[in-house]
């Protein structure tokens, strides 16, 4: 089986990198061939996996930018033009389109010309960006769809709010395949302290995470005194003067402490999950929460919005669900979860169900279609 992988958004994201490197493991996926948008210094063979080869698309002109299908078929022309991208393509297997819309058209144009299989993957930007806010690409998007073999969800709430705008009208061509997580994540003798509650939040500071809500709700957990302190540690891409600001404006009590370390390590993100407390991102919208996983596999307990991301794939057991519009609905779901003790079965479960081997896996199963690989 040889792919055409359309992912604008590859260079940079080890999920797309992980999944690549994942499948040319596997004995179906012999090559592999991405195209997406250049970065500083990209070159062409860029993955360190044999098998997996990089073309980059540098930019599209400004005054087609907003156009969706005319900027599509743009960067499909520029493509067309580079004969390693053109013998791949009459050799591929099928192209998956890693979005609807950055990625969709492309990977549409692609399967029309080579008369190849299409794939689409739908995530959070396509449902809540592009037919949010650009009515007029749900024609597009019905386009695209109907032409595509398969389409694929990274998550259950992300096809439910998908099927909210196009009904059942692709239902039976759709199914869930998640990310994976990396290895490194595994519980270790995790902490517990009945006394302190420890609450981590891992992300950014954009408002679809909802970084000011959490801290809300923390204000109203702690002046409930449920717990002799409330320790918040943020780790991610947060500006530590919106924080300040935040917390500032937020008026925090005597017994709260908020502590910033930044982007840090996958090990170090690993043992601090392993230090205990409860992973909390109310994030507004979710295409699936890598993090969710990673801090269970580590045997941190969740909580996590309601409909959005891994909602579906999170037992109540293991975590809670919240309203992110709601400060005390996220200061319930903190303390319902603070009481949630995970053992190893558990954290070995979500470690094996999600692991890069297993997805990959689960992919060339629901794509080979009963094809020799």
């Amino acid at each position: 089986m040889n792919i055409i992988h359309v992912a604008n958004y590859a260079v940079g994201s080890s999920v797309y990198n992980d999944l690549f490197l994942s499948l040319s493991k596997t004995y179906a996926v012999n090559e592999q061939l991405v195209l997406c948008a250049a970065k500083p210094g990209s070159t062409l063979n860029a993955a360190d996996s044999p098998g997996v080869k990089y073309y980059f698309f540098s930019k599209v002109p400004r005054i087609i930018g907003p156009f969706i299908l005319l900027k599509g078929i743009f960067k499909f022309l520029v493509f067309l033009r580079n004969s390693e991208v053109r013998s791949f393509a009459k050799k591929a297997t099928f192209v998956h389109a890693h979005t609807l819309f950055s990625d969709g058209v492309v990977g549409f144009a692609f399967s029309c010309f080579f008369k190849k299989r299409l794939i689409v993957t739908v995530r959070n930007s396509d449902v809540f960006f592009y037919l949010r806010y650009f009515p007029f690409s749900k024609s597009c998007g019905r386009l695209i769809l109907k032409n595509a073999e398969s389409v694929i969800f990274p998550s259950i709430a992300m096809r439910e709010n998908f099927e909210n705008i196009y009904g059942n009208e692709f239902c039976d061509k759709s199914s869930v395949i998640t990310n994976g997580i990396d290895p490194v994540y595994r519980s270790r003798n995790v902490a517990f302290q009945d006394s302190v509650l420890r609450i981590i939040f891992v992300g950014n500071d954009s408002p679809n995470k909802n970084l000011v809500g959490l801290i809300k709700a923390l204000i109203l957990l702690a002046e409930k005194r449920p717990f002799s302190k409330v320790q918040f540690d943020v780790f991610g891409a947060v500006d530590p003067e919106f924080l300040d600001k935040t917390i500032k404006d937020a008026e925090l009590l005597s017994n709260m402490s908020v502590n910033t370390y930044g982007i840090v390590s996958k090990e170090r993100l690993a043992a601090e999950y392993c230090g205990g407390g409860v992973l909390v991102v109310p994030s507004f919208h979710e295409t699936f929460g890598l993090v969710f996983i990673e801090a269970l596999s580590c045997g941190m307990p969740v909580v996590y919005t309601r409909g959005q991301g891994v909602d579906g794939l999170v037992g109540e057991e293991h975590g809670r669900r919240c309203d992110p519009s709601s400060s005390e609905s996220i200061a319930e779901a903190i303390l319902e979860a603070s009481r949630i003790r995970l053992d190893e079965c558990v954290s070995a479960y979500y470690r094996d169900r999600f692991s890069w081997a297993a997805i990959a896996r689960e992919y060339c199963s629901k794509l080979l279609k009963g094809e020799k690989p």
